[in-house]
Order: C-alpha cells, then sequence, then structure tokens
C-alpha cells in the first residue's frame, strides 16, 4: 500500500472515532436532568396573625392600646396607617392617628360641670386626644382640634330632646353671658350608628372659647340593674363647624368611634 493510501485511511478513521465521541457525549448531556431552581415560599405563622384579634372580648377599665393599620377604605385619610387603638371602660374601640395625637386617661382637665357631679361618672375618667406640639407648629394656620370623651350615668333618663337641660348639667364648654338660645347651635350626629346631638358654640370672642360638644345616649339591656342608659359626651375644642383638614382627622376619629361594653 502506497504511503498516500495509508495516510488517507487514517484520517478516515480518526474522524470516524471524533465522530462516535461527540454523538456520544451530546447525548450523554441530554440525559442529565437540569436542576430546577426552588420558588420562593412565605410560611404565615399565627404571630402574623395577632393584629387582627388584638381586642380582648371582655371590656376593662385598664386602658389597651394597641396598633391597628386598617381603617375605612372609603376615607379621605385612609392612606394614613399608623393609627393607634385605645380601649378602656365604655369606650370598646377609640382610634386614632399615633404622628398627631397623645393619649391622656384618665384625664380630668376637661371635665367641666362634671365636677360636682362625679358620682355619675364610669371608669376610666375621662379620655383626652391632645394635639402633638409637631401637629400643631405644622398647623399654624388652620388649629388642630383636641378631643375629651367621658361617660355618664343618665340616672335622671334625659333624652336628646333636652338638649339644653343636657347643656347645663353635663357640658364642659359655656356659652357665657350670651346664654344657650343664642351661643348654641344645635345638629343631628351619628356616632357608632347610634343618633346624637352636636352643640357648635359660637361665642363671637365673647367670653368663652368656641368649641364643640357631642352628647350620644346609648339604652341598655333591662337586666344590666339600676342604669337604663349612658350618655356619652365627646368635647373638641376649637369648634367642629369649620370644615378644614383638622376637622377631617377629627371626622375620621368619630367615625371610627365604637362604644362599649
Amino acid at each position: 500500500m502506497s504511503q498516500k493510501g495509508f495516510v488517507g485511511i487514517l484520517i478516515v478513521i480518526i474522524f470516524a472515532i471524533l465522530l462516535v465521541g461527540g454523538g456520544a457525549f451530546y447525548l450523554g448531556r441530554l440525559s442529565i436532568p437540569k436542576s430546577i431552581p426552588q420558588s420562593k415560599v412565605t410560611t404565615l405563622d399565627n404571630s402574623n396573625l395577632s393584629e387582627l384579634n388584638n381586642f380582648p372580648k371582655s371590656v376593662s377599665t385598664q386602658p389597651i392600646i394597641s396598633e391597628s393599620k386598617s381603617l375605612d377604605t372609603n376615607s379621605k385619610l385612609s392612606e394614613t396607617n399608623n393609627w393607634t387603638t385605645i380601649q378602656a371602660g365604655w369606650i370598646k374601640e377609640l382610634k386614632y392617628p399615633l404622628d398627631k395625637y397623645s393619649v391622656l386617661t384618665p384625664d380630668t382637665t376637661y371635665i367641666g360641670i362634671l365636677n360636682n357631679r362625679e358620682e355619675l361618672l364610669f371608669q376610666p375618667v375621662g379620655v383626652t386626644l391632645r394635639p402633638n406640639d409637631q401637629y400643631i407648629k405644622q398647623n399654624l394656620d388652620s388649629s388642630p382640634r383636641l378631643l375629651s370623651l367621658f361617660v355618664i350615668n343618665n340616672k335622671e333618663n334625659l333624652t336628646l330632646a333636652e338638649a339644653k337641660l343636657l347643656w347645663e348639667k353635663y357640658s364642659y364648654i359655656s356659652p357665657g353671658w350670651q346664654g344657650f338660645e343664642k351661643a348654641v347651635k344645635v345638629s343631628d350626629k351619628v356616632i357608632d350608628g347610634i343618633k346624637g346631638i352636636k352643640l357648635d358654640v359660637d361665642c363671637n370672642g365673647e367670653g368663652c372659647f368656641p368649641g364643640s360638644e357631642i352628647f350620644v345616649i346609648k339604652q341598655l339591656p333591662s337586666n344590666t340593674g339600676t342604669t337604663s342608659s349612658v350618655i356619652f359626651r365627646i368635647t373638641i375644642i376649637p369648634s367642629l363647624k369649620d370644615d378644614d383638614k383638622n376637622s377631617q382627622v377629627v371626622e375620621e376619629i368619630l367615625t371610627n368611634l365604637k362604644f362599649g361594653p
């Protein structure tokens, strides 16, 4: 055999070996399963659900304050998510924005005429939402409102129709020398599904501080003893009669207010 023929045969043999080896390697690669990345799974344990059940079923006279981030989604202020809830005695839920208000309880600063009728008051005596200093500084053009709440045993069985008598016995804001008829405007106000009345005082700079007081009377079941109804008195300073951004904050608080027990 000539040298050229031998070289040709050798080239063919080498090419065949490479072809067979490459095919085997390719088939081997196809037969190896590729690893599939694991999906990220978030496990939700009971601790993540605790904020859904952070109000005890029994009513305590000790105030309970807990974070609550769920508000009415239809509200103008529902984007505010750092709201806190207080529960104390006859106040089932009082939600307020933590960045705007501080809570004082018990607080008798705004007890007013009730100071002489303390035997009618239920515990805790007075819950006040006071605007924070920063909130006040940021709103010098429109005063933030203060809100104070008292719960009264309605032993005399007064009704909303007796607005003047309610005012004379249980108010904090006095209309001064102008008198009830001249200085006080009466309108309806519903809170927690219960019809009440709102009394706006406008003294025109004559001897008192303008403000609003809301009276809501809640009837109790007959088996609750001698108390047939309670009066919730909410004092707001300055008055709510002006519709501004700070009065809207108070309206939001009133919308979410729930009475006990």
